[in-house]
This record gives structure tokens, sequence and C-alpha cells, in this order.
């Protein structure tokens, strides 16, 4: 099967996925299915009903206890962190992806007030280039409410931060690909050592972002 045709079944896959996702989370259906009583989805539903399924769809081994994606993976520091979603190398374990997965309703990165207030920042910060400054701050350990990102972002790009190094750290491997995603959009951090780690250059290119009507249309 050539690279095209791969990639045209797996949208109309995600299309097909999308479509059901999206009936299913209706108030007259989220009730009868779900067992909720209407409204947005929270971020386990979320998880279940879509983020499970995109990844599957992608290719990874995700029900498999030996497979290739650990759920609820805890990484050992100060505290225990808990992953959503750790994909390792099935032969070794070693770790190769970070994915948090967020609520379907959660928005997409936008600046804080104190950046919106600031013409010029305001004017030079797209959203590559937001979540960028984002990491920067928190390597800093800049405090959340001074970050140029929501303080909702500000703290899942500093808990995304803590997980990159931490399971650099317990496992002496670094992830090649760092991931937050609702399923209505998807963030991914291209080269996590570099852009995480103390000492690395954080790079808005390697920052990528998708919304549904990039693979849907």
């Amino acid at each position: 099967m050539n690279n095209a045709k791969k990639l045209d079944d797996f949208k109309r896959g995600l299309e097909t996925l999308i479509t059901r996702f999206v009936e299913s989370i209706r108030p007259t259906a989220v009730a009868q299915h779900l067992g909720a009583s209407g409204g947005e989805p929270l971020e386990h539903t979320t998880r279940a009903y879509f983020i499970d399924h995109l990844l599957i769809a992608l290719g990874w081994n995700l029900k498999d206890p030996g497979g290739d994606v650990v759920e609820e993976a805890r990484v050992k520091d100060e505290t225990t962190l808990f992953l959503d979603f750790l994909g390792v190398q099935p032969e070794t374990r070693a770790p190769t992806m970070i994915v948090e997965a967020k609520a379907w309703s959660k928005p997409l990165v936008t600046p804080s007030k104190a950046t919106v207030s600031s013409q010029s920042s305001a004017a030079k910060y797209d959203r590559q280039a937001l979540i960028a400054a984002a990491i920067e701050h928190a390597k800093r350990g800049g405090a959340i409410e001074q970050s140029p990102v929501t303080s909702e972002w500000a703290e899942w790009i500093g808990k995304l931060t803590d997980y990159v190094r931490v399971t650099h750290r317990n496992s002496g491997h670094v992830v090649s690909r760092a991931v937050l995603t609702t399923g209505k959009w998807t963030v991914i951090i291209v080269d996590p050592d570099r852009q995480f780690e103390n000492g690395g250059i954080v790079n808005a290119e390697g920052i990528l972002i998708y919304e549904f009507d990039d693979f849907v249309g």
C-alpha cells in the first residue's frame, strides 16, 4: 500500500471517527450512551471515546498491556507524576512519546491578558510562537501568572516540561515527541530534548499545530 493510499484511508477513518464522536456527545445522545447529563465531554470521556481510537488509527498498540503505549504511566520524581499516555519501544520499554489529553472543549492556545495588552507582543505572537515563549518561560521557572499564555495553558506547559525532563532523567532516554491534544486540536512538539531541557533553544518551527480542518473536509 503506497503512502498516498494510507493517508487517504487515515483521513476517511478520522472523518468517520469525528462524525461518530460529535454525534455521541449531542445532548440527547450523551445521556443514553455516556451516562452524562449533557454539555461538553470531560477529559475522561474525550480520551475513552476519541483519543484512544485516534492513537489506534495512527498505528499505536494501545490495548495490549505489552504494547507500545502505556496509559496512566507513573514517573517517579519528588512526587509521582501520571502521564496520560507514554509511547515506548516494545522490546526495551524505552520512552518515545508523551501524550497529554485534555477535555474536548478546552481552547487552543491563547495569549494572556498581559500579552494582549501589549500591542508589540500581540502583533508578533502567532500560536507556535506563543507556545515557544511559554516553554521558555517555564524553563526559566517563571510564575504561571506571568506566562505569555493563559494560566491554564501555562500549567499544561509547565507539567509537560516536568514530564519530559523527569522521563529523561529516570530512563536515560529522550522522547522524540511531546503532544497535547483535545481531539479538536493537537499540538506536537518535535525534539523535546532541545525544546524543554535547560540549555536547549526553543524553536517555534518545531511546534506543529493541527485542527480538524487540516485533515477532514
